[in-house]
């Protein structure tokens, strides 16, 4: 499905708002789950070293449909020892059918921080650790349905 809501499409960087380095960016997806499908409004905001993602999720079954609200500040530069990281810190706040089921009425409310740590190491390569932690429910690009805690390390190049 193409996204023709997003300015991307038509080659264009972004919304700009202001002359003062104020970007806006949007997009409109849908995508299967295990109890439907989702429709997601994205808003990506910038402004110097903030970049915010809000996303508001709508969650559909047969019957019904179900709010989620996804917040999220991406890469943002924090000094720590005379040296810069990078710090991403996101919380998403959600309610899904019950027991994640298609034919059902009955709600359930769930939810998920994380975060992200990332420490350059050489010109565009960086080391990282990334924390998580949610509660039942699905969650886009996470393998685990029920709850579940989890830590990724890494690297990430970086351009």
């Amino acid at each position: 499905m193409r996204n023709s809501a997003n300015p991307i499409g038509y080659l264009q960087r972004g919304l700009l708002v202001h002359t003062l380095e104020k970007i806006c960016n949007f997009g409109i997806s849908h995508f299967l789950t295990p109890f439907g499908y989702s429709i997601d409004s994205q808003l990506f905001f910038k402004q110097y070293d903030i970049n915010l993602l809000i996303i508001y999720r709508t969650n559909i079954n047969n019957f019904k449909k179900f709010p989620g609200l996804e917040v999220e500040l991406f890469r943002y530069p924090f000094l720590i020892f005379q040296k810069i990281i990078f710090i991403n810190l996101g919380i998403h706040v959600w309610q899904q059918p019950l027991l994640l089921q298609f034919f059902t009425e009955e709600k359930e409310n769930g939810g998920c921080l994380k975060s992200t740590i990332a420490f350059p190491i050489y010109n565009n390569l960086e080391f990282f650790v990334s924390p998580l932690a949610k509660s039942r429910g699905f969650i886009v690009g996470n393998i685990y349905l029920e709850r579940a805690y989890e830590i990724r390390v890494g690297l990430n190049l970086v351009f």
